[in-house]
């Protein structure tokens, strides 16, 4: 999901199930139409976040993509935070512990720093990166959450390499980017899930032989976000 900011023709309509093959493995996909961050749309919003939920109760999603604009620095990021909150009520606080931020439109120029001067890229990607995190942190009322950041790039002039894959403007092909961290955070929920359930376990035997104490061992969503 994502705070609408786009008026393109084939932007998502409805809540819908998308299947894709992708390097032979099969995604399932829960596309939602953007989410608005008016104080007027919560019905809007929250029409939408329960015909997606339904989905969830048979899908379980793996991964949940968060979609902001990296081309848009003039919004107020404090602007999201209400709907950051609403999204964090319906479908509760740990649909962030495996969330990855993706930064669309990421092969525009970043705009003049406050001095007029011209921001690099990379400085400009890290500090809208910091913004949209610190407003998750704010949301989801955990700051010890730091959630991955993705960039991507559809448009059709965006730069190729020879294998006619898209090129930001920092060099990053960053479709296999987007896929890795996929990949890397459904491994690490899977272990997090097991290590919970030896941890558990342990806290069980700890009750039944009598001894108190025994510390919770942090969820691993919380180790990557520190690497």
């Amino acid at each position: 999901s994502a705070p609408s900011g786009t008026s393109d023709a084939d932007s998502t309509k409805n809540v819908q199930l998308i299947e894709k093959k992708i390097h032979g493995m099969t995604l399932r996909l829960i596309d939602t139409p953007g989410l608005q961050a008016s104080a007027s749309d919560i019905r809007y919003n929250s029409s939408i976040m329960n015909d997606a939920k339904k989905f969830t109760k048979t899908h379980k999603p793996d991964i949940v993509l968060y979609f902001d604009r990296l081309d848009i620095p003039s919004r107020s990021d404090a602007a999201d935070l209400p709907l950051l909150k609403q999204i964090t009520n319906t479908f509760g606080q740990a649909i962030w512990f495996n969330a990855i931020v993706v930064l669309t439109h990421a092969a525009a120029a970043p705009p003049d720093g406050a001095n007029g001067q011209p921001i690099s890229y990379e400085i400009y990607v890290a500090q809208r990166s910091h913004i949209v995190q610190q407003t998750i942190r704010q949301a989801a009322g955990d700051m010890r959450l730091m959630n991955p950041v993705a960039l991507a790039e559809n448009h059709p002039l965006c730069r190729t390499n020879r294998a006619g894959e898209r090129v930001l403007p920092n060099g990053q092909v960053w479709k296999p980017q987007l896929l890795l961290l996929c990949f890397a955070s459904k491994i690490l929920t899977e272990a997090n899930a097991l290590l919970n359930l030896q941890a558990d376990q342990k806290a069980a035997q700890a009750s039944r032989a009598g001894m108190m104490g025994q510390q919770k061992v942090p969820p691993l969503p919380f180790l990557l976000s520190s690497l």
